[in-house]
């Protein structure tokens, strides 16, 4: 970057747009502002490879973010299922919890699963950005 007092402009310009799209994303504003963060780093240490004949400073800026904020979401969910895996196994053994087996999940109850399959079958079949609204 050229000079810190351009790239406060940039930031102060963009960081609103930014934290906005993170919260549509994450939604949650502590998770969104770190992620605005993370992006504003990240535009700091690759200002000199943005091109302008390919897209606007904004546009640039808002990619970058919508990366972060997916590869939050990604590793977010990554977590959960190694949580779950790791809760189906003694921690000081590793052997696997008997109980674990027979796993059952209480909010689901029998009657809804059908409504719910339907629903999911129905949330599929839209293209995929409007998939990654509903999911995410």
């Amino acid at each position: 970057m050229a000079n810190e007092s351009h790239f406060e402009t940039i930031y102060n310009e963009h960081k609103n747009i930014v934290f906005n799209m993170c919260l549509n994303y994450v939604l949650n504003p502590e998770d969104a502002q770190d992620i605005t963060q993370e992006v504003f780093v990240k535009v700091h240490q690759r200002y000199h490879q943005y091109n302008a004949e390919s897209a606007t400073l904004k546009t640039w800026i808002c990619r970058i973010a919508i990366n972060h904020s997916l590869d939050f979401l990604k590793a977010k969910k990554t977590k959960k299922r190694f949580g779950f895996l790791t809760s189906l196994f003694h921690p000081e053994t590793n052997e696997p919890i008997a109980s674990a087996v027979e796993l059952n999940h209480p909010g689901v109850q029998t009657e809804d699963k059908e409504a719910i399959e339907s629903l999911l079958k129905i949330i599929y079949s839209l293209p995929e950005n409007q998939k990654r609204q509903l999911l995410f």
